[in-house]
């Protein structure tokens, strides 16, 4: 058995299946979690990884008024999708090296806040590398 405090939940509407809440909550809940800690109002920002935590970050990244967002993940079908879903450039992240990139295209020191749910490869090292002095990195 599993005890969560009644002001952690929420109703479901009717007309969505138990199964489909628990799908939303499982991959809302990190990303709300990331997104709302680091205050994203009016920053550049980059999410690293591009799968369905990521997407629902990028959602709640222009909900909560960032004003770029970048993605980044190896996968082009991945980073298409982003865009759907409103970031401004996909970078992959396996070509070159994404934190001199994102350096270069806003400098000098890369973006205000980078959000990730991966701790694939050396995604987390690229994470801080191309976050700005006195930025915010949520892994």
């Amino acid at each position: 058995m599993v005890c969560i405090r009644f002001d952690a939940c929420l109703p479901s509407p009717g007309a969505i299946s138990f199964l489909d809440c628990s799908l939303i909550s499982d991959t809302l809940g990190p990303a709300f979690t990331g997104v709302k800690a680091a205050d994203v109002q009016g920053t550049v920002l980059s999410v690293r990884g591009c799968g369905p935590v990521e997407l629902m970050a990028v959602q709640l990244c222009k909900v909560y008024g960032a004003r770029r967002i970048i993605a980044l993940d190896p996968i082009r079908f991945r980073r298409q999708k982003t865009e759907a879903f409103g970031t401004h450039i996909g970078i992959d992240q396996t070509t070159g090296a994404p934190e001199k990139t994102l350096q270069k295209l806003y400098p000098p020191l890369g973006v205000d806040v980078a959000v990730s749910a991966t701790s694939a490869g050396d995604v987390p090292n690229q994470a801080l590398a191309s976050t700005r002095l006195e930025g915010v990195s949520y892994l």
